[in-house]
């Protein structure tokens, strides 16, 4: 033990006519265990008599042991030989020293037991004594505080390591610390005694990487120093993978090395000022529970409110601080105000327990991922698709991947400074650029001709997203996979080949996610257009939702090759997408604590670049299934499907909704999939009688006045109050915090988060419901957004105008907003051909002006107000908005000009 006064043991091998003089300290007495009579003692201890008191009365001769007494505190000093003495086993000198520290242990209230067994804690089977010593622990309520290798030595040209040295001891207050010595083959072992009440260091210690002296010239001089080049006889892809991948981490090492610093911790919100306020305030509390007179009562509210001032003027000064020191910074505090930090983790709560460690927590996200995906599995078993012998006639490749297709999947990557497994940042190898394309150019085509792909890229790192719901539940999570940069590369070459097929064959006509010029917009759009020209005919329409559980993580490599081969694939590009799908693995990483390794056997990696394309590839049939006549539309993983009928046939229609959605769910479950019935939606548009049903997937569901579709509520009567209710209820939770950080930002940053948190929202998805409001929502609307723009100019006295308010600050009112998105939407949906649904409506309601060919001239056919919701039918009031010919331009073109000609304060 160490206190004010350092006490020592060592370790030495000292026979009996040594002369111990040499070795005596001023002010230290000299101690040897008592084996000196047996041929050496093996422990010599220096201790001061004042503050140690030597207890040889529980030393039993000839064992290598030393115990002394600190402040009735046992300490003992041990060793155990590999070599016995003579006359006696191995096993019966253990014995006798297990012995002697049992009887110790029951002598001392505190105990210390520091000293090398000779026990390797590591390797149970080498080692009998081990089952003996923990036998030890467990009855007199000890724990083994070392739990790190502290032997390193070299045998027979190996390193090898075990733990050998204990410190067991019953006390909390016992802190360990270990030092290596070069002239030694263990670390050494520091036991002393902690305060009662440890103060905390204020510093934390931080690992991070130095881009200071980085630059794009650097990293292409380095990569051609390390690279050792790639010959045409090698064509193992995970040692040309290797080769490169050494290349650049060597070049990295040098360039951009990791470095450590402590930075000191977060300051709390306290203050000398606010702790005296604190004890003022329980003072003032206790005398006026005692006393119960109002005086006492006014002085205590006045103490509080001078305390909560002084709390938020610190606040606000963190919050200004925070700001002030970059973009990354800034959001971070903003999210943290608005309560936007949810997802921050930190701790779980599984089978009841709270866990807080790491690697422990890791190991539960595992678990939970792979035990939600078996349990859908072993109920939902998908088509037994047995694949056909096509992969050993994919013919040797001349180069399957050109150098520029290589180049163009390079620069699509983004400038990211992140590391994924491999530790290669993307920033990197767009720098490298041309210099780095033969020879991943190289790399893949040895792919293709192996069919083999790296190890290295079949290992996911997950890190779990959290997505609603309480933090503590792993449950609550999704696996978002980081792969490695050259993987990414090569997923982006494959979908640049899957994408040079129809894109309707790979979506789907019903598909809008991960679709070039699609977004959630048009996919409300066309259920909107559907709907309201049903409702024109006097048409009832029936609608429901279909929710999926885990869609991602079940899909089938098998399923999918039947899917490819029905689309008439080459057996190459087949033959790599099912390669890369199988045999995969992944681990789950919390801040660096990582979880055991473990298989995945269905899925497509979500965060990966090809995931997503595969995905829809997957459920590309889902138009086939329903037949004619029935409308389907979706969005990644959520389904709406929609029939219409007149209001005298409704009941026959709801039997074969019924029928469609038996259909619906078949399918799904021949490709593994799961619904969720608890979650399905159902409404009938144009219906006012009495609630209807029909049972889905076995459980019956009632129609309701609206339905959530992508974020936007669509109400039975076409009106959209509930969703501006929704726009207004979210703007307003917010409003307390944005009032705080409008006080501490400058303008421009305060500028920025109102166009992220309030702007956003009344936007999302206003080509939909914006040109439809009546007066009230449209009132409410600009009341909420003016009044946000007013806290950001301080003009609580009302004294400018709405309009100079949009001309000071360049944001823009409710009616600016809508013309601006719905033009942008039209020009995109006419040039891009983004939705087949929208495209083709618009064909049949266009024509080209005689005398001006660039400019398009639209009908509206709609005979009802209902079907002037539909942006098809309002595209001819859009297109009479935009100024100037736009057909020839391009949508970045077309964007900016339209910003700069459509006015910021615009009053309908």
């Amino acid at each position: 033990m160490r206190s004010s006064n350092t006490k020592k043991f060592a370790e030495a091998d000292i026979k009996p006519e040594r002369d111990l003089s040499a070795f005596k300290i001023k002010e230290k007495e000299l101690v040897t265990s008592n084996t000196i009579k047996r041929g050496k003692s093996r422990l010599i201890c220096w201790f001061n008599s004042k503050i140690l008191k030597h207890r040889n009365d529980l030393e039993e001769k000839d064992n290598d042991i030393l115990v002394f007494e600190y402040r009735k505190v046992i300490i003992v000093g041990l060793y155990r030989p590999f070599k016995c003495y003579e006359g006696e086993s191995l096993n019966s000198n253990f014995k006798r020293l297990m012995h002697n520290i049992e009887l110790i242990a029951k002598v001392a209230k505190d105990v210390v037991i520091i000293g090398d067994m000779n026990v390797n804690w590591n390797n149970l089977n080498r080692c009998s004594f081990k089952l003996d010593l923990e036998k030890f622990i467990d009855e007199n309520s000890l724990d083994q505080v070392v739990d790190f290798n502290t032997r390193f030595r070299l045998v027979q040209g190996t390193m090898q390591e075990s733990c050998l040295d204990i410190v067991m001891t019953n006390m909390t207050r016992t802190r360990v610390e270990s030092q290596f010595h070069a002239q030694s083959d263990h670390l050494i072992i520091t036991v002393s005694e902690a305060t009662k009440h440890p103060k905390p260091t204020g510093r934390t210690q931080v690992t991070f990487l130095d881009w200071k002296w980085y630059s794009k010239e650097s990293i292409m001089a380095g990569f051609n120093q390390f690279f050792r080049g790639i010959n045409i006889y090698m064509k193992k892809p995970d040692l040309i993978n290797n080769r490169i991948s050494v290349a650049i981490c060597s070049t990295l090492n040098v360039l951009v090395p990791k470095r450590t610093i402590m930075l000191p911790n977060p300051k709390s919100v306290t203050s000398s000022k606010i702790q005296t306020l604190k004890n003022r305030k329980t003072r003032a509390f206790k005398k006026w529970k005692r006393t119960n007179d109002t005086t006492d009562y006014e002085r205590l509210k006045s103490i509080s409110r001078k305390l909560n001032y002084e709390i938020k003027k610190i606040q606000k000064t963190n919050i200004a601080s925070q700001c002030s020191k970059g973009p990354k910074q800034m959001w971070q505090c903003v999210n943290e105000t608005l309560g936007k930090d949810g997802s921050k983790l930190v701790h779980l709560v599984n089978e009841g327990k709270k866990t807080t460690d790491r690697g422990e927590i890791a190991n539960i996200f595992a678990s939970t991922f792979i035990r939600k995906v078996n349990g859908i599995v072993e109920v939902n078993l998908a088509e037994n698709f047995v694949i056909p012998n096509i992969f050993g006639t994919v013919p040797k490749p001349e180069d399957y991947f050109t150098l520029k297709e290589v180049s163009t999947a390079i620069r699509s990557l983004k400038r990211s400074k992140a590391l994924s497994i491999d530790e290669i940042p993307s920033l990197v190898v767009k720098d490298l650029g041309e210099t780095i394309v033969p020879s991943l150019a190289w790399l893949f085509n040895n792919i293709v001709e192996t069919e083999c792909i790296p190890k290295a890229w079949k290992i996911s790192r997950i890190v779990p997203i959290h997505k609603k719901g309480e933090t503590d539940d792993a449950n609550n999570y999704r696996p978002v996979s980081n792969i490695p940069v050259f993987s990414k590369i090569f997923e982006r070459c494959l979908v640049n080949k899957l994408l040079q097929i129809d894109n309707d064959k790979i979506f789907g006509t019903h598909q809008h996610a991960y679709r070039s010029g699609s977004s959630t917009t048009t996919a409300c759009l066309t259920l909107q257009d559907f709907v309201c020209s049903e409702m024109e005919q006097n048409k009832l329409v029936l609608l429901y939702s279909a929710d999926l559980s885990a869609a991602f993580d079940l899909l089938r490599a098998s399923v999918l090759v039947k899917q490819m081969l029905r689309l008439n694939l080459s057996p190459k590009l087949i033959s790599l997408v099912y390669n890369f799908l199988t045999n995969r693995c992944a681990y789950v990483d919390i801040e660096g604590s990582v979880s055991d390794l473990v298989d995945i056997h269905y899925g497509c990696v979500q965060g990966s670049v090809m995931g997503p394309i595969l995905f829809n590839l997957y459920t590309s049939q889902l138009v086939e299934v329903l037949g004619d006549g029935t409308f389907s539309l979706s969005y990644a993983d959520d389904s709406y499907v929609a029939i219409s009928c007149s209001p005298n046939d409704l009941d026959e229609t709801l039997i074969s909704l019924q029928e469609i959605s038996s259909k619906h769910t078949s399918w799904l479950r021949s490709l593994g999939m799961s619904i969720n019935p608890a979650k399905t939606e159902f409404t009938i548009f144009g219906y006012q009688g009495p609630r209807v049903s029909f049972l889905f997937d076995g459980t019956r569901v009632h129609n309701q006045d609206n339905i959530k579709v992508l974020g936007v509520i669509f109400q039975s009567n076409m009106r959209w109050t509930a969703h501006v209710n929704k726009v207004i209820k979210s703007i307003n939770y917010l409003n307390y915090s944005l009032r705080v950080l409008n006080i501490m930002m400058t303008k421009e940053q305060n500028k920025r988060v109102i166009n992220a948190h309030i702007m956003s929202r009344v936007a999302y998805s206003i080509p939909v419901w914006g040109g439809n409001l009546n007066s009230i929502d449209k009132r409410r609307l600009n009341s909420l957004i003016f009044k946000t723009i007013r806290m950001h100019c301080r003009d609580f006295n009302n004294i400018f105008s709405n309009r100079q308010l949009c001309e000071m600050t360049g944001l823009r009112s409710l009616d600016s907003i809508r013309i601006l998105a719905d033009s942008l939407l039209l020009h995109k949906i006419v040039t891009m051909s983004s939705s087949s649904h929208l495209t083709m409506r618009l064909i049949q309601q266009t024509t080209f002006q005689g005398r001006c060919p660039n400019r398009l001239i639209f009908f509206d056919f709609s005979t009802k107000r209902i079907g002037r919701q539909s942006l098809i039918n309002r595209a001819k009031r859009i297109s009479e908005l935009i100024p100037f010919p736009w057909i020839d331009l391009s949508p970045l073109q077309f964007k900016i000009k339209m910003k700069t000609t459509t006015p910021i304060y615009i009053n309908h």
